[in-house]
């Protein structure tokens, strides 16, 4: 099994039980990166683009230049899932700096909609890459 797979079903369980203790904080960033990692899996796993494909460009950083490498060949797929990765991913990191860096404690709806968020993307990217 992939390293990149194994982290992203490890933080998938993770968000899974920091919801239960009601860690909602944690499992918001727990749930972005398991679909952070997925992404990354698919990428190297799947599309075969190889690791130095993923280092930053111009003052990005990694987790842009992986939204960007699996965007396009999202979009060449299905212009709907595309869509959904999009605001899905977004969404998510967003909800993830919040959680991380800022003055704010989430509630369960929100915390759980973020963990829920990140299945589906797993599961839109699973239909797509096979």
């Amino acid at each position: 099994m992939s390293i990149l797979l194994e982290k992203s079903n490890q933080n998938s369980i993770c968000a899974d039980l920091l919801m239960t203790k009601k860690h909602y904080n944690a499992a918001v960033s727990r749930a972005y990166y398991s679909s952070l990692q997925y992404v990354m899996y698919i990428i190297r796993n799947k599309l075969n683009i190889p690791a130095s494909e993923l280092s930053p460009e111009n003052n990005s950083n990694t987790h842009i230049r992986a939204q960007t490498l699996i965007s396009s060949h999202i979009e060449e797929k299905d212009e709907d899932a595309f869509k959904f990765f999009q605001q899905a991913f977004l969404s998510l990191k967003t909800l993830r700096v919040k959680a991380d860096y800022k003055e704010y404690d989430f509630d369960e709806p929100t915390s759980n909609k973020a963990v829920t968020t990140s299945l589906r993307i797993r599961r839109t990217l699973e239909g797509l890459f096979k």
